[in-house]
């Protein structure tokens, strides 16, 4: 199984607030946003779970670059739960296609307390692994 099937990036506060609030389409990558500046953690997908501790390394490089808050587009529902449970917050559902398949997608922001949690804890768990 792949370990690099995630698309992460760091996005503007205005380009994460338009997108939030379906002002902007489904993003098929995350680069559709404005990347100017790593304000916020844009979460586009994390393909399988194998890549979810590669994604949570990319993750901390752009909490360290300055986004302490993440937007995400879920269609899973394991990673739907996780960021519910970090403090998530669903701004809009829609129905996309994902890979040739269609979903219910949700949009959705990880404020800054449940990111700051949840990068504390990758963190020890990224040094044990070591």
């Amino acid at each position: 199984m792949r370990t690099d099937d995630f698309d992460i990036a760091g996005v503007t506060f205005a380009s994460a607030r338009a997108w939030l609030r379906g002002e902007l389409p489904p993003c098929r990558r995350a680069a559709d946003l404005d990347t100017s500046k790593c304000e916020v953690a844009f979460l586009n997908e994390i393909g399988n779970l194998a890549s979810y501790r590669p994604a949570c390394r990319a993750m901390m490089e752009l909490y360290d670059r300055g986004a302490t808050v993440a937007i995400s587009h879920v269609v899973s529902p394991v990673f739907l739960k996780k960021y519910l449970r970090y403090g998530g917050i669903v701004s809009l559902t829609e129905t996309i296609k994902w890979r040739g398949v269609t979903h219910q997608a949700a949009r959705l922001i990880v404020p800054a307390d449940g990111v700051r949690a949840w990068i504390e804890k990758v963190r020890v768990k990224t040094a044990d692994a070591k």
